[in-house]
């Protein structure tokens, strides 16, 4: 590629200011004056070596030419627009690896890949999925040979050039032309066909991202593409109802920040005809007016379209497109319209997911300082158990001396103490128990695994709940394998069958039987253990709820009233700690069993 040859086609100085403007330019882009076309030979470009960056290039280029920035980039516009237009199908690779830098849309209609896909593949992998052959490529041979034709399903022949890459910049990069020969088969070139292809591919960039400024730049580069148009702009809807620019293509920053500044409403002109049809409306040149008239007096355009941007009923604002070619957009209206709806819908998505990320964003800083209050309300509770622990030790201790000791003779204040010292039993067991389920949902809880002897725990158990067994006249059973040890953390196995078996007496109604069933099962490798009262039993609905923490289980439906509701859960988290489970059962005719397991697993004894 020669950038002097290029640059003399492409560019005219003006006589007036010396500015360049394009050859097919009629006035002065810098100055305004007409262009007078004389034989005029521009100034030699700078060589530019292998060694030089771009940014040297740069300012050698407008030095040499007097360009400006904006100059400079229509030009670098114009020869993407050279690339991107040619009836060939072209692709910048890396002469190493293979992979694509750019391709144009020849390209992606010839070899049916989108640039998306071809992100995924090298020219290797995709050559020689293209060819029906199955011949093997590598990139040594195909820089070697230059030139080579490979047999498609889509042409009969592709001639496949390779061309040293001598652009503006240090690259280690090779041209790709691709140049179809043949008759193309019939049932690939229907234009149907070939619409549907170009708008899968357009719908695949779209939706390739849910970033809006992503999608809306994705949009314009392939709608300029496609429709071959010199300028793109998206404008959206605000809250006010008025139409804001948001993104452009080819339009000139003074222009994009002279429309942000005027009222633009969407009721009014082709986009009020456009979003009221919902389909895409050409503009008429001559009457042009307000944002239309802007866009074509600014950019000089010959030709322009308005896409309404609409989602089933919901219109989130317009496309317009335009060319400085006569009628360019006639043949794209279908198309036009199915990018502004495809357009519409991934911006609903992306707005969707936004709205979605802040919600999740603000759950998340509530759930933060839910933690905060929890860990709060932890401390509250670590602090009020060990106030309590203390005192509630020394009223059993002095309960348990005067009902045992012969101070008192009066039977009467014995049964007193008595009371005294179970029901601060009951307490200090909740307090306990509220202490565990604490550690234990932290899973700071460290099980002092010894074994133990079941019979002992339950004959404990029996002289503890005497009083509460004598008072409802309750037969207490136990069924156990004879010399029966198991391994388990001997507080918690206690304070588990305490809880269960208290409960039991609760729910027993007087002259009733509580039964505690031990059974090693050998084929599991764990041991089942059930106890079984006689009482109202529970209702199907709340047999899971009741191992939740603070459920209380009240009134005359059930016969009974727990105390916190935190006992089950101790139960439940003490037993999982122990790698079992827990449940419960309806007991026939009436009342209710609650079986756990715990594994059966050997204690190592220590030397």
């Amino acid at each position: 590629m020669n950038v002097g040859n290029n640059i003399q086609e492409l560019l005219y100085p003006c006589l007036n200011c010396d500015s360049l403007n394009r050859r097919t330019s009629k006035f002065c882009r810098s100055c305004g004056n007409t262009i007078e076309k004389q034989e005029q030979s521009l100034p030699s470009l700078p060589s530019v070596s292998d060694k030089e960056d771009k940014i040297s290039f740069f300012a050698n280029l407008r030095e040499s030419y007097h360009m400006e920035i904006d100059d400079l980039s229509d030009f670098l516009s114009y020869q993407q627009y050279l690339f991107e237009t040619s009836e060939k199908g072209l692709a910048v690779i890396h002469r190493i690896t293979g992979r694509f830098i750019a391709v144009n849309s020849k390209f992606e209609e010839i070899t049916g890949f989108s640039r998306i896909k071809l992100k995924e593949e090298n020219f290797i992998s995709m050559i020689s999925g293209m060819n029906k052959t199955n011949k093997k490529y590598d990139m040594k041979n195909i820089l070697n040979n230059k030139e080579f034709i490979i047999f498609s399903s889509i042409y009969e022949k592709i001639w496949v050039h390779v061309i040293e890459y001598s652009g503006f910049f240090k690259n280690n990069s090779i041209i790709i032309a691709l140049e179809p020969r043949g008759e193309v088969k019939t049932q690939l070139v229907h234009p149907s066909t070939r619409k549907l292809n170009i708008i899968a591919r357009i719908a695949e960039e779209i939706n390739s991202s849910l970033d809006i400024e992503v999608i809306l730049n994705n949009t314009l580069e392939k709608v300029k593409s496609v429709t071959k148009a010199d300028v793109a702009l998206v404008m959206f809807i605000d809250e006010n109802k008025k139409l804001t620019p948001i993104a452009s293509r080819g339009i000139s920053e003074t222009l994009v920040e002279e429309l942000r500044n005027l009222v633009f409403e969407p009721d009014k002109g082709t986009r009020a005809r456009a979003i009221s049809l919902g389909k895409t409306v050409h503009a008429d040149i001559k009457e042009a007016t307000s944002l239309t008239g802007k866009l074509i007096v600014g950019e000089k355009l010959l030709s322009m379209a308005t896409i309404p941007l609409k989602s089933k009923n919901e219109t989130i604002g317009i496309m317009s497109v335009g060319s400085r070619r006569k009628d360019n957009f006639n043949e794209y209206q279908e198309l036009l319209d199915v990018i502004g709806n495809q357009v519409a819908i991934a911006i609903k998505n992306s707005r969707l997911y936004i709205q979605v990320k802040e919600h999740l964003n603000e759950l998340e800083e509530k759930n933060k300082k839910l933690k905060k209050l929890e860990q709060a309300k932890e401390r509250l509770t670590r602090m009020i158990i060990h106030d309590l622990k203390s005192p509630l030790t020394g009223v059993m201790s002095y309960a348990e001396y005067l009902q045992t000791s012969n101070i008192i003779k009066d039977p009467k204040l014995t049964k007193i103490y008595q009371s005294i010292y179970t029901s601060s039993q009951d307490i200090l067991r909740m307090v306990m128990n509220l202490l565990e389920v604490s550690k234990m949902e932290e899973e700071k809880l460290v099980l002092k695994i010894t074994e133990v002897n079941p019979k002992e725990i339950l004959q404990r158990i029996k002289e503890e709940m005497q009083i509460k067994l004598l008072k409802k006249k309750i037969e207490f059973m136990v069924s156990i394998p004879d010399n029966l040890h198991i391994a388990a953390d001997k507080d918690l196995f206690y304070r588990i069958m305490t809880n269960l078996i208290d409960n039991a007496i609760k729910y027993s109604l007087n002259n009733e039987k509580v039964t505690v069933k031990i059974i090693p099962k050998k084929k599991k490798n764990n041991i089942l253990f059930c106890v079984i009262d006689e009482g109202k039993g529970i209702p199907q609905k709340f047999r899971k709820k009741i191992f939740k923490s603070f459920f209380k289980l009240d009134g005359e439906e059930c016969g009974i009233t727990t105390s916190t509701g935190i006992g089950l859960t101790f139960c439940k988290l003490a037993v999982k700690s122990h790698g079992g489970k827990i449940w419960v059962k309806e007991n026939t005719p009436q009342g209710s069993k609650f079986y756990f397991t715990l594994p059966m697993i050997t204690v190592k004894s220590e030397e």
